[in-house]
């Protein structure tokens, strides 16, 4: 519709476009049973990776580990109480801990983990478990920002190490941090992952402190070129258009991306009562947990707002801002293709490649969740 059109229907769009009317229910359904919490399962790490946010921001200081795996069990049973199915499980390295991970697939209809890629994550009880397996910039520059010793020792091979532990397994979607670096590195790093039988969803990375004004020649050739390969890899690149651009721009024709409106900020800490107040949508139940499994933290990333291009976070604030895309068709047609594009990426949606023809498992823990994690109609 034009601006000078009659106000855009809904339900005459989808009248008129069974296939997008299909994907939305589709969508619906699997946002309506997911509510998401995100833990920060140990505080020890086998790498110590430049730029990572946990440690540049000291968040292993002053806090232990839940070890108990009693206590993680009660712990997460008072969760799945309160309406979460899911968490989203990072670290430091969840790796190192397996058995404390089985006690979350265990008592969890839905989890996901972040990995470095170091350690392999076992089958045998973590057969439906998304796995984001980290790269950062490239092939070749993954090395230089990320196969550092926890001593401080640097090797090589990290990547390449990742995904040889990860060969032709399904769990595994790579998270792969884009940067102005690294622009020639992004398609050949694809055609490794789509070799190695894996899905690529894009992150972005840009350097604390680092003035976007300077690099905004660099910033539209990485978006060009990661639109060229996403097209070029459909069936392994995720990311959809819409959701590309509004990463490495941070801002959509109706919003920019920052703390006023990140929907990955925890609802029970003290510093997002003004932000909460504002009315403006997150995910509901969102809380980000410490490595003790109880002590919030501000949000899912580092908490540095201004630099954050967090793709769980990013994601997530194009998801419930749904309402912001019945404005016209183009704008539905794109929130939809994201949508579907987003849900494909984890193991243990029915969405994903590995459910082709299959019905969708009942969750575990009873029946579907009210409310959705990140679809807000």
């Amino acid at each position: 519709m034009t601006a000078g059109d009659e106000r855009f229907s809904l339900t005459r769009f989808l009248a008129a476009r069974p296939d997008l009317r299909s994907k939305l229910g589709a969508i619906k359904a699997i946002s309506s049973r997911v509510r998401t919490n995100a833990f920060q399962l140990t505080r020890e790490c086998n790498l110590r990776c430049q730029g990572c946010w946990y440690y540049a921001n000291k968040m292993d200081e002053g806090i232990e580990d839940q070890a108990g795996l009693d206590r993680i069990r009660e712990i997460l049973e008072e969760r799945l109480a309160a309406g979460i199915t899911h968490a989203l499980v990072v670290g430091g390295e969840p790796a190192i801990y397996p058995e404390r991970l089985a006690v979350f697939a265990r008592t969890l209809p839905f989890l996901s983990v972040a990995t470095n890629g170091y350690r392999k994550i076992p089958r045998d009880g973590f057969e439906e478990v998304s796995i984001g397996l980290a790269l950062f910039a490239g092939y070749r520059s993954d090395d230089a920002y990320r196969a550092i010793a926890a001593g401080g020792q640097r090797f090589e091979g990290l990547f390449r190490r990742g995904l040889d532990n990860y060969r032709d397994d399904e769990r595994v979607t790579v998270v792969y941090a884009l940067s102005e670096e690294a622009i020639d590195e992004i398609a050949p790093s694809v055609d490794m992952i789509e070799q190695n039988g894996n899905l690529v969803y894009f992150s972005y990375y840009r350097h604390y402190g680092e003035d976007p004004a300077e690099t905004a020649k660099a910033t539209e050739a990485l978006l060009e070129r990661a639109l060229e390969v996403a097209q070029r890899y459909p069936g392994t690149v995720l990311s959809h258009p819409y959701y590309i651009e509004s990463l490495i721009r941070g801002e959509t024709p109706w919003g920019r991306f920052g703390y006023d409106g990140c929907a990955t900020i925890s609802s029970g800490h003290p510093a997002n009562a003004t932000r909460l107040s504002s009315g403006r949508p997150i995910l509901p139940g969102f809380e980000s947990y410490a490595q003790d499994l109880t002590t919030r933290r501000l949000c899912c990333a580092s908490g540095d707002c201004a630099n954050c291009r967090d793709s769980l976070a990013l994601s997530s604030w194009l998801l419930v801002n749904f309402k912001e895309h019945v404005r016209d068709a183009a704008s539905l047609e794109n929130w939809i293709g994201f949508a579907d594009s987003y849900w494909r990426g984890f193991a243990w949606s029915p969405l994903h490649r590995s459910k082709a023809g299959r019905e969708p498992a009942a969750a575990r823990g009873g029946e579907a969740q009210t409310g959705a994690t990140a679809f807000v109609a």
